[in-house]
């Protein structure tokens, strides 16, 4: 089977699962917000992929008016594909006016196709191969160059908005886990790497008479985007569902638009109307249900959870732990989960255990995190705090 035989059959595939994933997400998980928007994504990237799949193999180039229309909605992918992030990560967020934005690539380029409206279809071919480089016109070159420079500048915004995103986590979540995004980091990456490539591949068709080698690598890099992200988007949507989920990711977002408004620890809290008498009663209380609920043996604890545990407000206990302990919520919780372990790994009730399940019984949800926060803490591996304990406690 040759090269451009797989690419077709890659885009064909892509276009069609495209097309499915987007039915399935519409039917199944339309609740959260942001799958409406990857839901969208999956349709016109699998429309875009089929209508590319058709041209490829039934002709290389068509000048139908309805066609160079179309291909205008390319623009809106990488929007889209924002638009979502967005919407996930602030779960409450709903489009505005100023959103309308995003349509103006799209619309400069339809605007730019204007003057064919005029013209007969016989003739529309031939306007546009007036002027061509290497059997492409040069419209379809400043398309693509266009397109991949829209594609890229979208992207690296939407990495922006992961890294703050990421960057807030420690400030409202006690494990990262899950929470961090990976998977949808992985996609943008790859996204931005597949427009990188686009646009390179545009590049290398104007330095050399190479009218028969097309986009195939960047088309199938697109088509395997498609099913990595239609795949993870349903994969993650049910635990994005929930409540508590989408209540941290808010105070996340929050957190985050705080920080980068003050600029730092000290000027975050400025405005909070927080004194120092009111702050020492909820630091004593926050004390106190950290001692007799113990709430950070749940490995889901977040700040929102524990704020309602003292009856205090979200922010005002993150200002109690940055200024009060100087410890971000992530590293105040973990400190009484890693007490817990040392504690347990002292308890000759519990010597026959195995010290990943201490660590899960004291809040912990990842062998990696907890035997990193454990070295960093003590200095010493889970396995050799016990053995060197062993004999001051016996």
């Amino acid at each position: 089977m040759m090269p451009d035989q797989i690419v077709n059959i890659i885009l064909l595939l892509a276009g069609v699962q495209g097309l499915f994933l987007a039915l399935i997400i519409l039917h199944k998980f339309r609740t959260l917000y942001a799958n409406c928007f990857l839901a969208l994504l999956m349709f016109l990237c699998g429309a875009i992929l089929l209508n590319l799949y058709h041209s490829e193999t039934v002709s290389s180039y068509r000048f139908g008016l309805v066609n160079l229309f179309f291909i205008g909605v390319t623009f809106l992918i990488t929007p889209t594909q924002y638009l979502y992030t967005r919407f996930l990560l602030q779960p409450s967020d709903r489009l505005s006016h100023k959103d309308l934005v995003h349509l103006l690539p799209m619309l400069l380029y339809w605007l730019s196709l204007t003057p064919l409206l005029t013209l007969p279809p016989e003739k529309i071919g031939l306007y546009l191969s007036s002027s061509v480089f290497h059997g492409i016109p040069w419209r379809f070159i400043l398309f693509n160059f266009a397109l991949a420079f829209a594609g890229i500048v979208y992207m690296t915004f939407t990495l922006s908005r992961l890294h703050r995103f990421c960057a807030g986590l420690p400030a409202v979540v006690s494990s990262l886990e899950k929470i961090q995004l990976q998977w949808l980091q992985t996609i943008t990456w790859l996204s931005l790497f597949s427009w990188v490539l686009f646009a390179v591949e545009n590049g290398v068709f104007m330095l050399g008479d190479l009218e028969n080698y097309g986009f195939g690598i960047s088309s199938a890099f697109s088509g395997i985007f498609i099913y990595l992200l239609g795949y993870w988007g349903l994969l993650k949507s049910d635990w994005l569902l929930k409540p508590q989920t989408s209540r941290t990711m808010e105070q996340v977002e929050q957190e985050a638009a705080w920080s980068d408004a003050r600029g730092n620890e000290g000027r975050k809290y400025v405005k909070s109307g927080l004194s120092a008498e009111r702050s020492q009663q909820y630091l004593d209380a926050l004390l106190a249900v950290m001692e007799e609920k113990r709430p950070y043996l749940d490995n889901e604890l977040s700040l929102p959870q524990l704020a309602d545990l003292i009856s205090v407000t979200p922010h005002h206990l993150s200002e109690v732990l940055n200024t009060r302990l100087q410890q971000t919520f992530f590293d105040f919780i973990n400190h009484y989960r890693i007490e817990q372990v040392k504690k347990d790994l002292l308890d000759p009730q519990k010597q026959s255990m195995k010290i990943l399940a201490l660590a899960f019984d004291a809040g912990f949800s990842s062998k990696t995190a907890f035997n990193t926060l454990f070295k960093k803490n003590t200095g010493l591996t889970p396995s050799q705090y016990r053995a060197r304990c062993k004999p001051a406690a016996s």
